[in-house]
């Protein structure tokens, strides 16, 4: 492969591929940059630590976590080593299978122990504005409990046994995440390119349809405050009523409507007793301006919204221990006022 580049307005120069001089090279760079691991549409701010200490399991390279809950497992191999091959692939699922069912306090004092820092002041940082602490937990604790995590080895170059492998474990459905990130580095004068190239991930996972990860027993059993389970069962019964459709995951009960054929999330709720109202999401996928804005309006003048701060909150969230049964109610009404004006949209659109 050819890699050109160049200053504007200055000549192209070719960059020269370059071997990277050991694997702790490659480990420091991903661990300083961690947006070159390449994740498909999800382009979450993430924060990794080097050795992380496993008992009974040695070292991982790399342990992160992004803004979203999600948990990183990587380990990096130069094409040199003939770990590549095969060994890397058990040593990944070994780290994966001891952080499995790791307490939330535990996966903390890793993080903590490398840099000082607890976790959700070094994913805080570097969250937007509306990023909830609370939620955070919640999704890292879910996913250490279901041993849901991106398990990534990143390799200078892949060999053909590696990518089999990784586009084998892929295409078994979206329950184990796998995928190997090839990224050879080029030097160009004083300039260094990267071209990261993913085998396996989400289109191999794609080959299986997804299923929901837990059942509406499941999902609701994860409401430990009786009070909040009851209300968070009230409104899914209404939601239904409406037409609208619940979809339980691992860490939230999604709440949606056809929108003219399509699924659209409108809020969820969380075990750690919050529901958020999906604003900016909407508002991307086409929700009339007005009607976002209307919506957001009679939202956060309910009970249990902090109205200062969900007024600019892309996802504001409540307290549904503060909310009463009329707040519940009033909710689940200008949801539906929301996708009745979305819908009517859409019909005139297409007319």
């Amino acid at each position: 492969m050819t890699i050109l580049f160049r200053k504007k307005g200055e000549s192209w120069e070719r960059a020269e591929e370059t071997p990277y001089a050991n694997e702790p090279h490659l480990q420091k760079m991903l661990y300083e940059s961690p947006e070159l691991i390449p994740m498909g549409e999800d382009t979450s701010p993430r924060i990794f630590i080097r050795e992380a200490g496993l008992p009974g399991s040695g070292n991982t390279d790399l342990v992160g976590v992004d803004t979203n809950g999600g948990v990183y497992i990587v380990e990096c191999k130069l094409a040199s080593n003939p770990e590549v091959r095969r060994k890397v692939v058990g040593q990944v699922l070994e780290y994966a299978a001891f952080l499995w069912n790791m307490s939330y306090d535990d996966f903390n004092a890793l993080f903590e122990r490398r840099e000082k820092t607890p976790l959700e002041d070094l994913i805080g940082s570097k969250a937007a504005e509306g990023w909830s602490v609370e939620i955070f937990r919640d999704k890292v604790k879910q996913h250490l409990s279901d041993g849901a995590f991106e398990l990534v080895i990143v390799v200078d170059k892949i060999n053909e046994d590696l990518k089999r492998i990784i586009k084998f474990v892929s295409s078994r459905g979206p329950q184990l995440r796998l995928r190997a990130i090839e990224l050879p580095l080029y030097v160009g004068g004083d300039s260094e390119v990267v071209v990261p190239r993913t085998y396996g991930g989400e289109s191999e996972r794609d080959i299986k349809p997804p299923r929901p990860e837990k059942s509406m027993e499941e999902s609701l059993a994860g409401y430990q405050k009786p009070a909040v389970r009851a209300k968070v069962e009230s409104l899914v019964s209404e939601w239904q009523k409406g037409g609208g459709e619940v979809v339980p995951g691992r860490t939230v009960l999604s709440f949606r409507a056809d929108i003219e054929g399509e699924n659209e999330k409108i809020f969820g709720t969380f075990p750690s007793g919050h529901i958020q109202a999906r604003i900016e999401w909407v508002k991307k996928r086409g929700a009339p301006q007005e009607a976002v804005r209307a919506y957001r309006e009679k939202v956060v003048a309910l009970a249990g919204f902090d109205r200062q701060k969900a007024l600019t909150e892309d996802y504001p969230c409540g307290n549904l221990e503060q909310m009463g049964e009329g707040e519940l109610a009033a909710f689940v009404r200008v949801s539906q006022e929301l996708v009745e004006r979305w819908r009517a949209s859409r019909r005139g659109a297409t007319s």
